[in-house]
């Protein structure tokens, strides 16, 4: 987190953290993608009895498992992915 104080201003942390919950970015943009892609081929083969998208999601991780400084480490990764993805324009195709 400390290195996310030194490169975003003050007055823009607001707007990254709220835009950060408006659409998933990274690895949890992936994963919803392909939880759709999944389904879709599981109700070609399964019909009815294919799994919900929602079902084929990857798990949040129970951050509780990681010592306090690798987690912060880990989520400051992530914002600072967050952000890069925001500032080349997000996913492709808006998704």
């Amino acid at each position: 987190m400390e290195e996310i104080g030194r490169r975003v201003p003050a007055n823009e942390w607001p707007l990254w953290e709220a835009w950060q919950y408006i659409e998933p970015f990274g690895w949890q943009a992936t994963d919803i993608q392909m939880a759709k892609l999944a389904g879709r081929i599981m109700r070609v083969w399964l019909g009815d009895k294919a799994p919900n998208p929602s079902d084929l999601l990857t798990p949040e991780r129970d951050w509780r498992e990681f010592d306090p400084q690798l987690q912060e480490e880990l989520e400051t990764e992530r914002l600072i992915r967050n952000m890069k993805s925001v500032m080349r324009g997000g996913p492709p195709g808006g998704q």
